[in-house]
C-alpha cells in the first residue's frame, strides 16, 4: 500500500471513530471518563453531590430582543456525562431564564440521585463581556440564585463563575517563536495558566489555555470569581477547570473552554439557528412556547445529549 493510501486508511478509521463516538453520546453512552493521573485525581471536583452547570448566551436574530440560553449539566449517575438544552427569553431580565434552567437541571438531579439535592453547585457562565460584570453580580449572583436557592429545602455551597473568551483583549504568546512552525507549534500549548500579573489584584482570576490552537492566535479564556462559598483555593479552580475541558466526549483533544461551557455554547447556537429559521418561515410565537416547540425538553430526549 502507497502512503497516500495508508493516509486515507488513517483518515478513514479517524470518521468511523468520531460516528460510532457521536451514536453512542446521542444514544446515551458515554466513550469516556477522568481517570486518577499522579498529581490530579478527578474525583476532588467530580462528586456525586456536586452539579456542575455551564450557561452560555447567543442574541437571537428578529424584530423582538431575544436571548436563547444553552445548558449543559452532568445530573445523571456519573459525574462525567453532561447533558442539557437551551431556553428562549426576552432580552430584559436573566432571571426567568437561570430559573428555568435551574429547575430542569435540579429535577434531572433528583430523578437520577434518589429525590436527594446537590450540597454543591459549581457554575460557569459565558456570553457576556467583562463590561457586563457589574449586571451579571446584580441579576445573576445576587438576584437570580438566591432567589431559586428560596425555593429549595437547603442552600447548597456554590461557586460562579464568569467565562470571557472572545471579549477579552488579552493574548498570550511565546517568549520565542519559529515562524517556520506550524499553529499549534508557534501558540502556548494546552494547560497553560496564568493567575497573577495580567489578573485583576482584587478578584479571583485567572487565565487558562486549555485547548490546542490548530490556526491563528490562541485566545485564551479568562475566568473571574464571583461568588464562592465553598472557598475553592486557585490550583482547585485551575485543575478542576483543565480537568473539564477532557470531556467532550466525541473530540479527544481538549476544548477551550471546561465541557460545560462547550456545550451550552453549541446547544445555544443550535437554539439560534433554529429559532431563526422558525421566524424565517412565519412560525413565530411566545417564548415559552418557542422553547417547547424548538428544544427537546419536553421529551424522552431531555436527558440525552442530543447536540453531539
Amino acid at each position: 500500500m502507497g502512503e497516500s493510501g495508508i493516509v486515507e486508511g488513517q483518515r478513514n478509521a479517524q470518521t468511523l471513530e468520531n460516528v460510532v463516538s457521536k451514536f453512542n453520546v446521542k444514544l446515551g453512552g458515554l466513550n469516556y471518563t477522568l481517570t486518577p493521573i499522579p498529581g490530579h485525581d478527578a474525583a476532588e471536583y467530580m462528586k456525586q453531590d456536586r452539579l456542575i452547570l455551564g450557561v452560555a448566551q447567543v442574541s437571537a436574530e428578529g424584530k423582538e430582543q431575544r436571548t436563547v440560553y444553552g445548558y449543559a449539566a452532568n445530573p445523571k449517575g456519573n459525574p462525567n456525562e453532561f447533558v442539557g438544552g437551551f431556553t428562549i427569553h426576552k432580552d430584559v431580565d436573566k432571571r426567568p431564564a437561570l430559573e428555568a434552567i435551574l429547575k430542569s437541571m435540579y429535577n434531572q438531579y433528583k430523578a437520577h440521585h434518589s429525590d436527594r439535592l446537590p450540597s454543591e453547585l459549581v457554575v460557569y457562565w459565558a456570553g457576556q463581556s467583562e463590561g457586563e460584570m457589574t449586571r451579571v453580580m446584580t441579576d445573576i449572583v445576587h438576584g437570580g440564585f438566591p432567589d431559586f436557592f428560596s425555593q429549595l429545602r437547603a442552600t447548597p455551597r456554590w461557586t460562579f463563575i464568569m467565562a470571557v473568551k472572545r471579549q477579552n483583549n488579552v493574548r498570550i504568546y511565546k517568549q520565542s517563536i519559529n515562524p517556520a512552525d506550524r499553529p499549534p507549534a508557534q501558540n502556548i500549548s494546552a494547560g497553560i495558566v496564568i493567575d497573577t500579573h495580567l489578573t485583576d489584584p482584587v478578584k479571583k482570576q485567572f487565565f487558562l489555555n486549555s485547548h490546542i490552537t490548530l490556526q491563528g492566535s490562541a485566545a485564551t479564556p479568562c475566568y473571574t470569581v464571583l461568588h464562592d462559598s465553598l472557598n475553592l483555593s486557585m490550583d482547585a479552580l485551575e485543575t478542576m477547570t483543565f480537568g473539564l475541558a477532557h470531556l467532550h466526549q466525541i473530540c479527544t483533544m481538549t476544548t477551550s473552554l471546561p465541557a460545560p461551557l462547550y456545550i451550552a455554547t453549541q446547544y445555544a447556537k443550535r437554539g439560534s439557528t433554529l429559532l431563526s429559521e422558525k421566524i424565517k418561515a412565519g412560525g413565530d410565537g411566545p417564548e415559552e412556547e418557542l422553547t417547547m416547540d424548538l428544544s427537546y425538553a419536553d421529551t424522552l430526549f431531555a436527558d440525552r445529549r442530543i447536540n453531539a
